[in-house]
């Protein structure tokens, strides 16, 4: 079960407020010739404005902005023409007739909580100047089908998409470096997503409970997964975890059924608590060399691992299989074969918690009819114009296209072996193709 997080706490107060006052009344109020009224607050000293509430009574006014809002880039004022930079807090929250909303090139923030519970907002774009995206921005937008954020966006504010429940498609751009916590949490027809190499960070449940997310490609810029970072994503199926990441926190993927195979990266040190609970169809670990730490209940309740290939050459001590916090599932601990590297098996025999492990053979577990077999088999990638065709992917693997400068432009998932991916790339082009943790750069023929 997740601890209430921050955003939780943090959504309490604010619901058990809202209705107490209004935050601030407004400046100004313009009428366009479509029949919409605009309300603004005058910022930086009078000289822009920001997007507000009604605030009649509270910022919760359903009827303040109804259908199709064009917000302008500029207002002409007492002689005086203002830019619009700003959608402040709680300007649309609660407007369950809005229906699309067209924010100008002029705005480069949106405030938290602007466009919280607007229940029929299905048309949105995101301006390529936008600067930040506030916490609960867009929270419970159950129409909202699609979203693309600017490399512009240098960080998206915690819960900013929470519980959008109809959001399926999300586009990440180059540019972005951070990803708060609880971002897409709830998003629960969320299918696939890339995250560009630019972010750096991604918070704790950032992708909690994406039941639909079948694959993710992590930044290779990424070094620690976070709490309950992608905890309840029932349906991924393809994980890659970048060679950047040093640490896997606790409950990081518990409940993630449908991933049959890991690949821990030889950085690791450390993977906590819980970090891969609950993974019922897990059939293949590789645990890399740097691992120094197995904390309670990493692997338990995965009862089907039936490979482990260990590269760890001393092995810390982990949870025995007799405690209720072993690391391992009993299953695992009886049936599995663990692979340990050439002349380490006395070491895993009279260490605790490795000792447990009926079966224990030296090796990288390459001869073995594990799943490291049908990973590792080789690819074959060429492009007939300008797409790109590849063979000897497993079924159902996606495959990622990027240009030189970190954008993707073409994904695609593998049929019976064999994927391909329509990049619009001109010839001569440098294609970047990535597919599990192999990285390629290859000409555009």
């Amino acid at each position: 079960m997740r601890k209430p997080s921050i955003i939780s706490l943090l959504l309490f107060i604010l619901m058990s407020t809202a209705n107490v006052k209004a935050i601030s009344d407004y400046d100004l109020a313009v009428e366009y010739t479509d029949g919409k009224t605009i309300y603004y607050n005058y910022t930086h000293e009078g000289e822009e404005l920001e997007v507000t509430c009604l605030n009649d009574v509270a910022p919760f006014n359903e009827h303040a902005y109804e259908g199709n809002v064009v917000i302008p880039d500029e207002v002409k004022c007492n002689d005086k023409t203002l830019k619009v930079t700003s959608i402040g807090e709680f300007a649309f929250a609660g407007c369950s007739a809005l229906s699309a909303v067209t924010i100008p090139n002029s705005v480069t923030e949106i405030g938290q909580m602007a466009f919280q519970s607007c229940k029929n907002l299905s048309s949105l774009n995101i301006p390529n100047r936008l600067a930040s995206i506030g916490m609960l921005a867009f929270w419970e937008c159950s129409s909202l089908t699609t979203v693309v954020i600017p490399g512009s966006v240098t960080s998206i504010g915690g819960g900013a998409f929470y519980d959008c429940s109809s959001l399926e498609s999300v586009t990440i751009e180059y540019g972005v470096t951070c990803i708060e916590e609880d971002v897409f949490q709830g998003c629960k027809r969320l299918l696939s997503l890339t995250i560009p190499n630019s972010v750096t960070t991604i918070k704790q449940g950032a992708f909690c409970n994406c039941e639909a997310l079948t694959s993710i490609s992590i930044s290779e810029s990424v070094t620690i997964i976070d709490n309950h970072v992608f905890q309840g994503c029932s349906s991924l199926k393809s994980l890659i975890i970048p060679n950047s990441v040093t640490k896997i926190e606790a409950y990081a993927f518990n409940g993630c059924e449908s991933i049959t195979s890991i690949t821990i990266p030889d950085k690791v040190t450390e993977i906590c608590g819980y970090a891969f609970l609950d993974c019922r169809n897990l059939k293949f670990v590789k645990i890399g060399s740097s691992v120094k730490d197995i904390s309670v209940c990493a692997f338990d309740g995965c009862p089907n691992i039936s490979t482990i290939v260990s590269l760890i050459e001393n092995p810390c001590f982990i949870t025995e299989s007799s405690s209720n916090n072993r690391t391992f599932d009993t299953n695992t601990f009886n049936n599995a074969t663990l692979y340990v590297p050439v002349g380490s098996k006395d070491k895993y025999k009279s260490t605790i918690g490795w000792n447990d492990f009926v079966t224990i053979v030296e090796g990288d577990g390459s001869g073995s009819s594990g799943v490291e077999q049908e990973i590792e088999k080789p690819l074959q990638m060429e492009f007939h114009g300008n797409v790109l065709t590849a063979k000897g992917i497993n079924n159902s693997e996606q495959i990622f296209v990027y240009s030189t400068n970190g954008m993707l432009v073409g994904k695609s998932t593998s049929e019976n072996g064999v994927a391909k991916v329509n990049t619009h790339l001109e010839h001569g082009a440098v294609a970047i193709v990535k597919i599990r943790d192999k990285i390629v750069k290859m000409v555009v023929k």
